[in-house]
């Protein structure tokens, strides 16, 4: 079996913020930002509108998100103030620079 190279300029262990849906329901991701701000911030989350209770975020490793859906890595290179989101999984990524 080939191995896929790792697509994120990012440690594997980056913490990364997401939601209890994705860690522990395994909820598909649909929305990510990569966030201005202090540090390097990603989000993960099942969708854009995904609550941002203080309650459902959850920190994760960038390596365990991945691992849950390979297909974020289509996103390794996502300028920092732009977002991604789909409607499906299997469905492209749409990204655009946030307002």
């Amino acid at each position: 079996m080939e191995r896929k190279e790792w697509p994120f300029d990012l440690p594997k262990k980056k913490m990364v913020l997401t939601s209890r849906f994705v860690v522990e329901a395994e909820a598909p991701i649909h929305y990510v930002s990569h966030d201005v701000g202090e540090g390097d911030v990603w989000q993960f989350h099942p969708d854009e509108k995904f609550g941002n209770e203080d309650a459902d975020v959850r920190l994760a490793t960038l390596k365990s998100l991945y691992l849950l859906d390979e297909s974020i890595g289509q996103l390794g290179d996502l300028p920092v103030g732009w977002h991604a989101w789909r409607a499906d999984v299997g469905v492209p990524w749409k990204m655009e620079e946030m307002e």
